[in-house]
């Protein structure tokens, strides 16, 4: 058995929502002496790739006028995340 690595984890419950002034606002639970940020138009360009048989998502995440992308892999469950919250409306489920 393979040893685990030191360190912690530490977990961000971050939510996005709608503003009554209906502009978009993020927020971090347990930051109470923050107000909302509201959130800034930007676009990211993302360029992915899936490898064949594997269900493993690769590829990078960049601002449209930045040339330094940000590499991301992924797998199956992330996908189900993301196509839950962007195709229902909602947040995505939790565990069952």
């Amino acid at each position: 058995m393979a040893a685990e690595p030191n360190g912690d984890y530490t977990t961000l419950v971050v939510r996005l929502h709608m503003g009554a002034d209906g502009m978009w606002y993020v927020s971090v639970d347990g930051t109470n002496q923050l107000d909302a940020l509201p959130l800034r138009p930007v676009t990211f360009i993302i360029r992915l790739w899936q490898q064949s048989g594997t269900g493993i998502v690769r590829g990078s995440i960049r601002l449209h006028d930045d040339d330094q992308p940000v590499p991301i892999q992924t797998n199956t469950r992330l996908e189900e995340l993301v196509r839950a919250w962007l195709l229902t409306g909602g947040a995505p489920p939790g565990p069952s």
